[in-house]
């Protein structure tokens, strides 16, 4: 079994579906709610833990009801919740979430300003026996200490980044697999076309560098070529979480040494089942469920 431990963000959603996703200052009026559990880095544990990996997550959360729910939510989804810190007066993260009938979404997030930022409850003793560390960009002076301490290790670290992340160029540097959404990548590098984004991103950093580009699957620079991987084909009903589940998968097949043609394809499947399901993590595959997908695809 793998042991992965994810740092970031966690966060409580909760989700209106929508026949179309508004876009006037009015009263709209949705034909079905949830609530669950988000959070990119959560998100990607709950992924790991799904394909019969070991993950722990490390996140900040506040004193408050939606605090609780998150950490009982990731409780009964097997993740490690022991490193989750708690601060007094702080709100923890939520979402609003608009959902429209071809599935796609639009997201709204509050991370209170107040949470502190400080590394010193973190440990070296977090990344023992850990294979790969996932990363997003919620809580960047957690994620370059952590980074630091698995490179001492010879931990591969996965970067989960996006748009709304601080410190991004320090990121990318000390990262060993950089996997970009496409708007983070473009906002990055000031590049539109895909390659010259990538390639001017791989002139910060001595890492792999991906991009997700959703229903056109992911791009990766192999050298100076530009390679991509497909995405799979699915009924979409709700691609929330697609991307986090994604980085999730991609550090499992990473911490189980897979080339990287085969852990993106391994990635892009369990993304597509996700999108096949509402939430962020109801339709994460285990590994049976992901078996049957590629032996029919």
């Amino acid at each position: 079994m793998s042991n992965i431990v994810c740092l970031g963000n966690a966060v409580w959603d909760r989700v209106f579906e929508m026949e179309q996703i508004p876009q006037q200052p009015t009263k709209y009026f949705a034909r079905g709610y949830f609530e669950n559990g988000g959070g990119i880095a959560a998100t990607a544990a709950v992924a790991c833990v799904r394909l019969g990996a070991h993950a722990q997550l490390i996140s900040r959360l506040g004193d408050d009801s939606n605090g609780e729910l998150i950490r009982n939510e990731l409780a009964q989804w097997d993740v490690d919740v022991s490193g989750m810190h708690t601060f007094a007066g702080v709100q923890s993260s939520h979402a609003v979430i608009h959902v429209d009938s071809e599935g796609e979404r639009q997201i709204t997030v509050f991370r209170d300003g107040r949470c502190p930022t400080s590394t010193d409850w973190l440990s070296a003793d977090m990344l023992e026996g850990v294979d790969c560390l996932l990363c997003d960009t919620s809580w960047p002076e957690g994620a370059l200490w952590l980074m630091a301490e698995a490179k001492k290790r010879h931990i591969p670290a996965v970067l989960d980044l996006d748009l709304g992340a601080s410190r991004m160029a320090e990121l990318v540097a000390h990262g060993d697999h950089l996997a970009f959404s496409l708007p983070g990548l473009r906002l990055f590098t000031q590049q539109h076309n895909i390659a010259d984004a990538l390639k001017a991103a791989q002139k910060k950093t001595q890492g792999t560098v991906y991009v997700t580009c959703g229903a056109e699957g992911c791009y990766w620079l192999d050298g100076e070529e530009v390679r991509h991987v497909p995405s799979f084909p699915v009924l979409c009903v709700d691609t929330t979480g697609a991307g986090d589940v994604f980085h999730g998968a991609l550090a499992v097949a990473i911490a189980e040494q897979r080339p990287t043609f085969e852990a993106i394809r391994f990635a892009n499947a369990v993304a597509a089942l996700k999108c096949t399901r509402e939430g962020g993590r109801k339709g994460i595959p285990d590994r049976q469920q992901l078996a049957q997908f590629l032996a029919q695809h």
